[in-house]
């Protein structure tokens, strides 16, 4: 079973904590959903996780192994990561695009060995990129292109994925297709670690929830548990009504709560 494990990591820049001791673990089966407030460090967390970052304190490690030693290509064959700033130098193929997925396996673009194209074939199938798959990616609508992007990881056939908001800017039925995509890549054995904003979609598709804040890590909870109206006033400052009927969540978010820092007396 793949496995990633954080001990009361820390992160650092300069004086300022951007991360404070936080321990969070998750494996093969599993999505986890990481919630929390712009600024909370949940960015920082998951980079320094993955070795990707320095880290001031703690520890991460996959199936064992440190992060911040393990080589770049071995890392990204055990866990493929998808970040928030998804930038696209030239206008490729998809079918190229999703290709990049196969690099840590030392495949070369337009050299793809068996296995390699029958990886991206899976790929591609899993996100129904098939008739898009000789588009270039300047064509490319939005959501599309977030299925591009969710192919390649997938083509990693990494164990596991941390995945950072990889919904934002899409229209509600392109969320739930991404969503969608990373829930069929669990049930079929794999493990997710995903940066959310949307506290609906963390309670509809997760197995856990944290909230961090501050750069404080909560305990991962179902999502029952975790995603409760006190904890939307807490960490996003709005105030919430949730509901549950049967597994499906019902969130409305009523109105922002008034900001505790600001003096009670200052007029607008």
């Amino acid at each position: 079973m793949a496995e990633l494990r954080t001990e009361r990591l820390s992160v650092a820049a300069g004086a300022r904590q951007l991360v404070r001791r936080a321990s969070l673990t998750f494996a093969s089966g599993e999505f986890v959903a990481l919630l929390g407030p712009n600024g909370a460090g949940k960015t920082s967390f998951v980079r320094a996780a993955l070795g990707l970052i320095p880290r001031s304190g703690g520890s991460s490690e996959l199936a064992g192994c440190d992060t911040a030693r393990l080589p770049p290509a071995e890392r990204a064959r055990r866990i493929a990561y998808l970040p928030q700033r998804r930038p696209l130098a030239w206008p490729n193929r998809v079918r190229d695009l999703v290709a990049l997925g196969r690099f840590a396996y030392g495949t070369a673009l337009g050299r793809l060995g068996p296995d390699d194209s029958e990886a991206v074939g899976r790929a591609l199938e899993a996100c129904d990129l098939g008739p898009l798959a000789n588009r270039t990616a300047d064509t490319l609508s939005g959501g599309e292109l977030a299925r591009v992007h969710c192919a390649r990881v997938l083509a990693s056939e990494a164990p596991l994925l941390a995945v950072d908001e990889p919904v934002g800017a899409l229209d509600p039925r392109h969320q739930h297709r991404i969503m969608d995509f990373i829930r069929r890549f669990v049930d079929g054995g794999g493990g997710a670690l995903v940066v959310l904003h949307d506290v609906l979609l963390a309670a509809r598709y997760a197995d856990r929830v944290c909230w961090m804040r501050a750069g404080r890590l909560l305990p991962a909870e179902p999502p029952r548990e975790a995603v409760t109206e006190a904890a939307i006033a807490e960490n996003y400052g709005m105030e919430a009504s949730v509901g549950w009927s049967g597994g499906t969540p019902t969130i409305v978010m009523r109105r922002p709560l008034p900001d505790p820092s600001r003096n009670p007396t200052q007029r607008e």
